[in-house]
């Protein structure tokens, strides 16, 4: 056997793991906003250290303060609280300068870079070890190849086609485990794929139903098996979930609020609520900025989520720095792109339409979406509760399909959104 000498050591070092923790123990936001950017995730860490990080993203993605306290009070239900306290305590005393956190990541990526590194040399020891004059050449080959993606992703032609081939099998023989979220109207469901990792952005006006169709959205995505996150950035939990019980059970809201409804009504809704409340989704409330919303994502993916809703665009939070709305809006478009890409869930965004029904503020969110649905209220169909019509009035939206990647667009149904119950069905309307 070809005897050769081993890269560094296999592990990375605990010391710097620590001291990372304890920069974001002692600077909080700051950190985890940089950890966040630079992809930093629990499989950095070990043992000890990656319960506690895994918690501090969590932590991050709602909003809420992290120093040693909050993290220790997070994880008291599930874990020793003095264990647990004294490593938080070990961690920020091993973080002798916590400005020197970006330091410490790149120690930490550096190491982590040469685990893998020793790992595929293992590979490569083997390959050698079992090569013939006969095989050596191409056994070279693949090493070399194999040290080149450690840098980037080397698709050779052969690859490529392949990648394609199994897309086009996955459509032909959809297995168990693909994903294809199904849309909640049987229009919908002819003119567009199944969800899957797309960037959907569902524009409109005020009052057009952006957030109940969302809602309608989530449901259809669970109820078909497919685990849902939620941040809602707007609306309190409360009237989310109202809106979802009032779209199950068919029950008007409004007549909950009035003396007089049958015992019966509060029952069916109370039932309802238990029932989603047994529903494989999370729904969250609370201020992200594009980092936040960046670790809620991953949160997501990890805890198996197939689909992820964010209500709405306006909300996200950027640097106080930047006070152009254009320049606001072309930073948030450019990290939903960038989340998309990096998680791999399907990502839908709610989003305003300007006075001239276009996509508010940015050419980037329109060029950088792969699905652009757009809900606006067709006044000229609808028909306005009045004293003639014992004020039930009828309300149809026009849903345009705006974009389609690598498909027709620029059509659109009408449908009718009934605001008793808050859901949308296909209308008659021609």
């Amino acid at each position: 056997m070809v005897q050769r000498g081993k890269l560094g050591g296999s592990g990375m070092s605990t010391d710097i793991q620590s001291a990372l923790i304890g920069s974001i123990c002692l600077s909080g936001p700051k950190v985890m906003e940089e950890c966040v950017n630079r992809g930093v995730t629990a499989d950095w860490f070990t043992s000890d250290n990656a319960t506690v990080y895994s918690e501090m993203l969590e932590m991050f993605s709602q909003g809420k303060y992290i120093d040693s306290l909050t993290v220790a009070n997070h994880l008291a239900p599930s874990t020793d609280r003095m264990h647990i306290t004294a490593h938080l305590q070990h961690c920020v005393d091993s973080c002798i300068t916590p400005s020197q956190y970006k330091a410490y990541i790149r120690m930490l990526a550096g190491e982590r870079a040469q685990r893998n590194a020793a790992e595929l040399q293992a590979v490569h020891e083997e390959l050698l070890d079992s090569a013939t004059p006969d095989t050596i050449d191409e056994v070279i080959s693949r090493i070399q190849t194999g040290w080149h993606a450690l840098s980037y992703s080397d698709i050779n032609a052969e690859d490529y086609c392949e990648s394609g081939l199994r897309k086009i099998n996955e459509w032909e023989h959809p297995s168990g485990t693909d994903v294809r979220i199904p849309w909640p109207l049987k229009w919908l469901n002819d003119n567009l794929p199944p969800m899957s990792d797309e960037l959907i952005y569902l524009v409109g006006r005020p009052s057009a139903g952006k957030t109940a169709f969302a809602i309608q959205i989530m449901t259809t995505a669970v109820q078909a098996g497919y685990p849902t996150y939620f941040a809602s950035l707007e609306s309190p939990l409360a009237q989310i979930a109202v809106r979802q019980m009032a779209q199950i059970a068919q029950i008007n809201p409004r007549d909950l609020q009035r003396q007089g409804v049958l015992p019966g009504v509060y029952e069916s809704a109370r039932k309802t609520m238990e029932l989603i409340k047994g529903m494989a989704q999370h729904v969250t409330h609370a201020g992200m900025t594009c980092e936040q919303l960046f670790s809620f994502g991953r949160i997501a993916k990890e805890k198996g989520a197939k689909l992820l809703i964010v209500d709405n665009m306006k909300q996200i939070r950027t640097p106080q720095s930047i006070t152009n709305p254009l320049e606001r809006y072309i930073y948030i478009a450019q990290r939903l792109k960038w989340m998309r890409d990096d998680i791999g869930l399907a990502q839908l965004v709610l989003h305003h339409l300007g006075r001239q029904d276009q996509v508010s503020w940015s050419d980037d969110i329109e060029r950088d979406a792969d699905i652009i649905l757009a809900l606006k209220l067709n006044e000229e169909a609808s028909t306005m509760p009045s004293h003639d019509n014992h004020w039930t009035g009828r309300w149809i939206v026009d849903c345009e399909l705006r974009k389609v990647r690598d498909a027709d667009a620029g059509f659109a149904k009408q449908f009718e959104f009934d605001k008793k119950v808050l859901t949308f069905r296909e209308s008659e309307v021609a």
